[in-house]
């Protein structure tokens, strides 16, 4: 069996250390090489217990920021990382990911899933924010070759608003 090769994109290491170490550890087990891209923060410290690991560090990733050119930046910073990395399947967490990921995922060719941990501040505020997340989602809802919800009412609210089809979503309990 060939070993794959499986990259994780999150908006911030603190995700990975706090969320995404259980999901890593299987990976490994599984005997897949394993890639993580995030902007490095203090909990990079998760590098400790899985040396393996090889960590790529973002850098147009701003979390709860609206810089559009700096976004547009990041597709093309994370197509130029999937190029180079050739992985066989990247696993998006975070709007900014979700979104942006699935745009370089789909210009390089590689195989994506998103993971939709909760709707948070772009879905629960009013206004143009929600508007263009929304927007966003629409555009590359079939750039991922799955999307996976933490939550049941996210999944539905997702369909109602024609962000996803139920062929691409399923919700899961616990954490993915």
């Amino acid at each position: 069996m060939h070993k794959k090769r499986i990259a994780i994109v999150a908006n911030t290491t603190w995700n990975i250390y706090n969320f995404r170490l259980n999901l890593i550890r299987k990976l490994l087990d599984e005997n897949n090489e394993v890639f993580v891209i995030a902007p490095v923060d203090e909990y990079i410290e998760y590098k400790d217990k899985f040396p393996q690991v090889t960590h790529i560090s973002i850098k147009q990733l701003e979390r709860g920021t609206q810089r559009p050119f700096k976004d547009i930046k990041l597709i093309f910073e994370l197509k130029e990382i999937y190029n180079k990395l050739k992985p066989d399947l990247v696993i998006h967490y975070t709007h900014k990911p979700n979104v942006y990921g699935a745009i370089a995922a789909k210009l390089a060719g590689i195989k994506s899933i998103a993971v939709v941990t909760g709707l948070g501040y772009a879905f629960i505020n009013k206004g143009w924010i929600k508007g263009l997340t929304k927007k966003l989602y629409a555009l590359v809802k079939n750039f991922h070759h799955k999307v996976i919800f933490e939550n049941e009412d996210d999944l539905e609210y997702f369909i109602k608003e024609k962000l996803i089809t139920r062929e691409k979503g399923r919700a899961v309990n616990g954490c993915v």
